[in-house]
């Protein structure tokens, strides 16, 4: 599993900063998501990016099966 927060933002057309400030998230917490596919938002983080901008989790996150390749998944 991935998350997919730069692919978001990117669609979005926000910057990270701004994603930061609209969701209440930590800037921190938002470009180590950003800059590190492999780390999982917390629920806390899921619910504020769902209810700010009414996304589903598969925006959020992308599962891919344990040693697939993760790239075969990316649009």
């Amino acid at each position: 599993m991935r998350n997919r927060i730069n692919e978001l933002i990117q669609t979005l057309g926000v910057s990270a900063y701004r994603f930061a400030e609209q969701t209440g998230i930590t800037k921190n917490t938002v470009y180590l998501l950003k800059n590190n596919p492999s780390q999982f938002p917390s629920s806390e983080v899921f619910d504020r990016i769902i209810s700010v901008y009414k996304v589903t989790p598969n925006d959020i996150v992308e599962w891919y099966p344990e040693g697939g390749d993760q790239g075969a998944t990316d649009r």
